[in-house]
Parts: structure tokens; C-alpha cells; sequence
């Protein structure tokens, strides 16, 4: 619910917002449509802030769960309780505390459902906080994207209809495009511990790299928009939202229970009242793999750079030949028949080369081939004949090349014809025209 700050707010912007205009001058309908244009951009501004200035702060849950660090798990009669009760005693001192207000709302029949639970049919208080810390971040990131979304038609909304962004703050979340995640991102980069070693000069390809995996992943038919909703309760958010939270490690709910479990109330104590600091080796080590780390974001740009010989930006089909994935062990190699389908697939201008946001999507398609975005992906560079079947000319066209190299350094390779049965006697295929693209992904064929 909107307070009466806020509508007196929105009621003082409105004086601002229509022009001046003396008695000889005449306001036009495009003047009119700008003002109501400007005054729909400052309201929005003015409700966000409102809507984020809401949101619970980090320190009340770091409050709750210092609170509830004695109770590992709890039943239903327990967790009723918590609300029940207008505070709770601490066992180290007679003082008493009390529960968030802004918390409380968690605590309903529906969130102790959601929770998995034990052979008591109890949940563990570390799913309850994690809980409420992953909605109250999905909520502050779904309210920030809605700041990235420009008015007018270029908000469109799950139902269809164009209008500006503040709608999704009311619930009917809107559309995303991929320009205004990049925004979004570049603005979050120096909360991010793992990428304040960066220069400036970086940030935009950090942004590119990180919004093609929520795209590659949350758009698989390429509408160039995302809904703000689904990116925000996503999986891959997640992922970024984790590892913007352990650049600030004190608001971790998780060092918090570990630092009660070592015997003292802190984060990375040892029991001893000694912290012990995450060291940026060991950060390292841990969310290397992750992708929007700094550092794996520095390794796809450096690959990038090193395969593009000529500098001139773009991966022509002669440097990624030489691509052997991103890590010292891997030993991907790819036939210039597949690099011709690929930026066949991929490239729609001339000269036929693959720029940086293309060579995320090939890197994104190999690190997870067993995904259905990396299948979906891989797809449609092996349905060359646009069929949306598999059939044994699919199969010779990519393999023959693969054939012709084992025959050239004196290995033993598997003949053309052999290996087409042996492909369709895995997929337990009786009709080899009528294997579709769906059954191949589910099938996971591709990946082995």
C-alpha cells in the first residue's frame, strides 16, 4: 500500500511535470504525451525507492537467524510459536527479543509447506533463513531491474500489453530486454568482492558475459526479453545473487550460524573469538566455477582475445579452429564442418565471423551440454537440413570429417556406416527419419 508521503510526492512532481504556458500559447497533444511521459518516469522512481526502502533490512535477518541459533530444527507447533509470541528469551542473558516486524510475514502456514522436511516432519532452521533471504533478494532485485526498464512501449508486460515499468511493481511484472540487463549489471559490478580488480575499461564486456548467460538460459527462443519475475526467482539470479553476497560476508545468514556453532557470535570465529577472513586465494578456489566470478569472466575474455589473431574483433573460422576450451585440461576440438554450421547458425552478417556475445553462447553450449538450452543449442547446428529429424546424412555430413583425421595420423576409425547404426542403437531408434529433436534431447545423445 501505497503511503501519503508518496502520493504527496507524486502530487508535487505533478506540478513540475506540465509545462508553463502564457494564455497565447498553444499546447499540443505531443506536448501533453511528453509531460504525462515525464511525470510517469519520476512517479516510478519515487514508488521503487519507496517499494526498496520497504524491503527488510539485512541486519534484521541476520538478527533472526542469531535469535533462532539455538533451535536447529523446529516443528509445525514450534514455528507457530515464533509468531505467536511477541518475543523470545535468549538462554545466555534474561533479555528478550523480539522478531522483526518486517519478518513476520515469512511465517505462514505456506512457507513451513514449502520447506522440505525431516522423517519428524520438522524443518531445519537453515532452510527457513535461507528462505526468507532468497525472497527478500528476489523482491530487491526484481524492484532495481524495474529501475532499468524505459517507459512507454518499450516496457511490454506478460500479458501482452505495452506501458511503463511501475506496473510490475503492483504485481504484473514486466519484460526485460537484454540492453537494459547490461545496465543493471554494469551498476553491480563494484559490489561484486571478486571484480574490484577490474578496469573501468572492462565493465561493459563483465556485463555482456554475465547477461548472456541469464538470455543463453532464460530465453531460449531468442525474444530478446526476459520477464522480470522469472529472472528474478531464477536459478542463474541466484548464482549472481550468491555471489554478491559473499563480497559482504557480515549480512550472511550463514556465517552468522556458523559463527554460533563455533561457540562465539560472528562471522569466521573459531570459537576462540579469533575471525578468520575469507582470503581472495580461497574465494577464488570456491566460486571459480561460477560464472559471473571476475575471474572466469577474465579467462572467456582472455580466450577470446588470444584466438582473435588478427584484432580485429570478430573469431574468423580459421581462429576458432584453435579454440580448445577455456581450462588447460580440456581437449574439445572442433572440425571446420562444425565451425561452418555454427556460423552458419550464429552469423547473420558479413564477413562471416563471430563477434564476443556469440562466442559466449558457443562457450555456454559446451561447459553445460547436458542442459536442454545447450541441446536446443547444439541442435540446431547438427539439423542441417532444416527437417528437425535426425537422419544418417546428419550424422556422415559432421562425421566424415572426424573419419578423414583418424585415417591421416594412423588410428583406427570406426567406418561411416558403422558408426550410423551404432548412433541409432543407442537412441533405440527403429525409423531414423522420424527422430525428432525433442526425443534427441531427451535422449542426452549429444552430450556423450
Amino acid at each position: 500500500m501505497i503511503s501519503l508521503d508518496a502520493i504527496n510526492t507524486a502530487l508535487e512532481l505533478s506540478k513540475h511535470a506540465i509545462p508553463e504556458a502564457k494564455v497565447d500559447d498553444i499546447i499540443t497533444a505531443e506536448d501533453c504525451q511528453n509531460a504525462v511521459f515525464s511525470f510517469q518516469e519520476k512517479l516510478k522512481i519515487e514508488v521503487l525507492q519507496l517499494k526498496l526502502d520497504l524491503l527488510p533490512h539485512e541486519d534484521h535477518l541476520c538478527a533472526l537467524a542469531d535469535m533462532l541459533s539455538d533451535c536447529r530444527s523446529m516443528g509445525y507447533t514450534e514455528y507457530k510459536q515464533l509468531t505467536a509470541v511477541s518475543s523470545i528469551k535468549d538462554n545466555s542473558s534474561s533479555s528478550s527479543k523480539s522478531i522483526p516486524k518486517d519478518l513476520r510475514k515469512f511465517f505462514t502456514a505456506n512457507t513451513f509447506l514449502t520447506l522440505p522436511k525431516d522423517k519428524y516432519g520438522s524443518i531445519q532452521t537453515l532452510d527457513l533463513l535461507h528462505y526468507i533471504q532468497k525472497h527478500i533478494e528476489a523482491e530487491e532485485v526484481g524492484l532495481n531491474l524495474l529501475r532499468h526498464c524505459l517507459g512507454n512501449e518499450d516496457t511490454v508486460h506478460e500479458n501482452g500489453s505495452a506501458g511503463w515499468g511501475v506496473r510490475g511493481v503492483s504485481g504484473d511484472s514486466g519484460f526485460i530486454t537484454e540492453a537494459e540487463l547490461e545496465r543493471y549489471l554494469f551498476e553491480q559490478i563494484p559490489r561484486i568482492h571478486s571484480c574490484k580488480s577490474f578496469q573501468f575499461g572492462f565493465y561493459p564486456f563483465y556485463s555482456y558475459a554475465a547477461s548472456r548467460r541469464f538470455f543463453f538460459y532464460l530465453d531460449p527462443h531468442r525474444t530478446r526479453r526476459i520477464s522480470i519475475n522469472k529472472l528474478a526467482h531464477s536459478r542463474v539470479m541466484d548464482d549472481f545473487v550468491k555471489l554478491r553476497r559473499r563480497s559482504h560476508p557480515m549480512n550472511d545468514i550463514q556465517n552468522t550460524i556458523n559463527g554460533h556453532e563455533g561457540g562465539y557470535t560472528g562471522y569466521g570465529s573459531d570459537g576462540n573469538g579469533t575471525n578468520k577472513q575469507i582470503t581472495e586465494a580461497s574465494d577464488a578456489a570456491k566460486y571459480s566455477n561460477n560464472w559471473f566470478h571476475g575471474a572466469h569472466a577474465e579467462k572467456v575474455y582472455n580466450t577470446y582475445l588470444e584466438l582473435d589473431v588478427d584484432a580485429n574483433g570478430t573469431l574468423s573460422e580459421d581462429e576458432l579452429y584453435h579454440f580448445s576450451g577455456l581450462h588447460p585440461g580440456d581437449s574439445l576440438r572442433l572440425t571446420r564442418v562444425a565451425i561452418r554450421r555454427l556460423l552458419e547458425e550464429t552469423v547473420t552478417y558479413t564477413p562471416v565471423e563471430m563477434d564476443f556475445k556469440g562466442f559466449l553462447d558457443l562457450v555456454l553450449a559446451l561447459e553445460s551440454r547436458t542442459s536442454v538450452q545447450s541441446m536446443t543449442y547444439l541442435w540446431n547446428i547438427v539439423n542441417v537440413d532444416k527437417s528437425d529429424r535426425l537422419s544418417p546424412h546428419n550424422i556422415l555430413y559432421f562425421y566424415r570429417e572426424i573419419y578423414s583425421s583418424l585415417k591421416e595420423h594412423g588410428c583406427d576409425a570406426p567406418e561411416p556406416a558403422g558408426v550410423v547404426v551404432e548412433v541409432f542403437d543407442i537412441l533405440s531408434c527403429q525409423n531414423p527419419g522420424k527422430y525428432s529433436s525433442v526425443a534427441l534431447c531427451v535422449s542426452r545423445v549429444m552430450c556423450m
